[in-house]
């Protein structure tokens, strides 16, 4: 039996009863994960062999609960924060898991530094380090196989991608822009265009990016922070930059038209005041 499943069956000493249903919450949304699973599961593997070693060290009497829990608070807000984060993972379509592959792997390299921070003694973090570089280099490798595999079957990309009216345009720019801000990885860069060749003749459409445009592919929505007649407020993530998110309601079924949106941008784009948050993009309509 492997670390990560000696762990589910585990029944902890009472004081680990909360952690060990967080690593249990994690590995049910990792094993629903499209991407990065391998390196994933290193993850999971690390924490499971954290808590069985804390969980050996309380039954041996060798770890005192009134020395350990701050520790143990530390470690518990961990969990749930990487709980959070692998279930929003399990959740990400095809297409913004690829378009945020650097800003994942990032935030699961953290994680496995934070598990060495906090109880450093416990864990040999170098052997895990290591086991995490040889599973993100298989992650990598799948992730090359299936997008070979999605450039020759147009059938299974359009499935895979989720496309549909509503989303065609948004992705188009997406893929635009990506591909103007230059990707280092030749099998990102090939899968991008052709994909957006793709959708080109799919659609029938052309897409001229402009500074101005932005699509949900580009943003992370967080809790409704306001409403009103006009729209809904969201507290949200843009190039890892924490922003406002209006999402207009359409009045009587009209959507705002092109003309009125650009008028909005020239205006809002110019005003600097403390009070006034500063308008950085606006997705266009569709």
């Amino acid at each position: 039996m492997d670390i990560i499943h000696e762990c589910l069956s585990l029944v902890p000493v009472p004081y680990l009863a909360p952690s060990f249903a967080a690593f249990r919450f994690i590995w049910s949304s990792i094993e629903q994960a499209q991407a990065s699973k391998q390196q994933l599961k290193v993850l999971a593997q690390s924490i499971g062999q954290l808590l069985q070693t804390i969980d050996q060290e309380y039954r041996g009497r060798r770890l005192l609960e009134s020395r350990s829990l701050t520790p143990l608070a530390n470690l518990q807000g961990l969990l749930v924060e990487i709980s959070s984060f692998v279930q929003k993972e399990a959740t990400r379509g095809f297409l913004k898991l690829l378009f945020t592959k650097d800003e994942r792997i990032a935030r699961i390299e953290e994680y496995h530094r934070h598990i060495g921070t906090l109880i450093s003694a416990l864990l040999n973090i170098q052997a895990w380090q290591s086991m995490n570089e040889k599973a993100r280099a298989t992650d990598q490798r799948e992730l090359n196989e299936r997008l070979s595999s999605l450039e020759i079957n147009h059938q299974l990309l359009p499935e895979t991608l989720n496309v549909h009216q509503r989303n065609m345009m948004g992705m188009m720019i997406s893929l635009q822009r990506h591909i103007q801000r230059g990707v280092d990885e030749d099998w990102e860069r090939r899968f991008f265009a052709h994909t957006l060749q793709y959708l080109t003749t799919s659609s029938g459409r052309q897409v001229e990016v402009e500074d101005w445009m932005i699509t949900s592919y580009e943003v992370e929505f967080g809790h409704e922070i306001g409403s009103g007649g006009f729209g809904q407020v969201f507290k949200g993530s843009w190039n890892r930059t924490d922003v406002a998110l209006k999402v207009l309601t359409m009045q009587d079924g009209v959507t705002p038209s092109s003309t009125s949106i650009r008028d909005e941008i020239q205006i809002w784009s110019k005003l600097r005041h403390p009070h006034i948050l500063r308008e950085f993009a606006q997705r266009p309509a569709i």
